[in-house]
């Protein structure tokens, strides 16, 4: 009876170890993932704030389209940005003709609450009932975007509401933990490889060729998952992390443009 005591103790003792070990590298994942800005841009128009379950409120921007039955983006920004920080990316879709929602996560910008992961998914379905029940958008009209830390709110959003339009992918990840090389470890955040083949409309993923921050393999494999039709890999050449846009100019607008309508159509 004395000779199985000591392998079960062990089996407990490692056991708690590796789940401190796990619950430790969640703590200092969440404290590396989410970096929120607290800039309340007091100069911004169009801010409004929408109540959330929890109590909380989160702060909102909305741009309309060009056109009544326009394309509008529900747009989720990246790590230490904000509704003041990102401004200029609002404005510019704006000016090509689209509609564009963005929102700040818990504890960015006006946005009260702390980060964390359900915390962003929660954000990222307000935002979206926002736009199709307060604002009366249509949901086919709608294309979920996302930058960076953004695409893992955009692929869990795309991957429970299969009415939308599309999904764009700005510098995408497969998961937090994988951009660490840490992807086999249990309690990852914002597994999107495990989540974009759930998406049932075209899925278009852009990345910049010399991305240091999350490599283009990233988008590339993400790309491989996809499973539903229509879908393209928009690789921009010399673009790092944060330059997409400006690397590739007039040639994203026109992919985009040739990915959402082959005739152009906004």
């Amino acid at each position: 009876m004395k000779y199985w005591k000591l392998p079960v103790a062990a089996v407990v003792f490692f056991g708690l170890v590796a789940f401190l070990i796990i619950c430790g590298c969640g703590i200092i994942a969440d404290k590396l993932t989410f970096l929120p800005r607290n800039d309340t841009y007091p100069g911004l128009k169009e801010v409004v704030t929408a109540d959330l379950e929890t109590g909380g409120r989160i702060a909102l921007r909305y741009l309309p389209p060009a056109r009544p039955d326009g394309t509008v983006f529900l747009h989720c920004h990246g790590n230490s940005e904000s509704l003041g920080t990102i401004a200029w990316r609002q404005e510019l879709f704006h000016r090509h003709g689209y509609g564009i929602l963005a929102f700040d996560y818990e504890g960015y910008g006006r946005s009260t609450g702390k980060a964390s992961e359900e915390a962003v998914e929660r954000d990222v379905l307000r935002a979206w009932r926002y736009l199709t029940e307060t604002l009366k958008v249509p949901p086919r009209h709608i294309v979920i975007h996302g930058y960076s830390l953004g695409t893992g709110a955009a692929c869990y959003l795309a991957s429970r509401v299969p009415e939308a339009r599309a999904l764009v992918l700005e510098a995408p990840f497969t998961s937090i933990y994988a951009v660490a090389g840490l992807g086999w470890m249990p309690g990852n955040r914002f597994p999107s490889d495990r989540r974009i083949g759930k998406v049932s409309f075209p899925v278009m993923i852009a990345h910049g060729s010399g991305d240091t921050v999350i490599p283009v393999d990233h988008g590339k494999k993400l790309y491989a998952l996809v499973r539903s039709p229509g879908k393209r890999f928009f690789e921009v050449k010399g673009a790092g992390h944060n330059d997409i846009i400006a690397v590739a100019g007039a040639e994203y607008w026109r992919s985009l443009a040739d990915f959402l309508d082959p005739k152009g159509r906004k």
